[in-house]
């Protein structure tokens, strides 16, 4: 027995997942979007569409999985997930910790403080469990070095809505 398990995902027009079969128990929602600013990049991909298709599945979820890192999609995640009292599992796989230049520490400024209140941040590595406590300082939530598991949702959850969990990444 399992939760059942919505893929929030932005994509780009013409790049949309065709004929993809979704297995019992995995909903995929596709929602499009842009890059906002070229010289930025990837990071600043995003749309009203994203924001909606995340926020709506973020409502309606016991727990969210975000793969935080200094990007929009992220950054919403995260919000959404605060705004609307969903507990969230970080995972950062080295994003936060890679590089340290000027726009990183700018960046910083905004999702250390949603970073601090993941329910639970999962490491691939003792080192980067170690650097992430550094880099957050303060009020480090609880990271599990435990690589990619099958998560224990007692941790996080309270009373569930639906039994469902929402995974959103870039």
């Amino acid at each position: 027995e399992g939760i059942d398990v919505t893929l929030v995902a932005g994509v780009r027009s013409g790049d949309e997942p065709h004929a993809i079969r979704e297995p019992d128990g995995l909903r995929i929602v596709a929602a499009h979007g842009k890059v906002l600013v070229p010289r930025i990049g990837f990071a600043s991909f995003f749309s009203l569409a994203v924001a909606r298709a995340i926020f709506r599945t973020v409502a309606r979820v016991d727990v969210a999985h975000v793969s935080i890192a200094r990007e929009a999609v992220a950054i919403w995640a995260c919000i959404a997930c605060i705004l609307l009292r969903t507990p969230f599992v970080a995972q950062p796989h080295g994003m936060l910790t890679a590089r340290s230049g000027t726009r990183q520490r700018v960046l910083d400024v905004i999702v250390k403080p949603l970073f601090r209140r993941a329910a639970v941040v999962i490491a691939l590595t003792e080192v980067e469990a170690a650097r992430l406590k550094s880099w957050c300082g303060r009020d480090t939530p609880p990271i599990r070095c435990i690589g990619n598991p099958s998560l224990d949702t007692s941790a996080v959850l309270r009373a569930p809505k639906q039994g469902e969990a929402v995974f959103i990444a870039r």
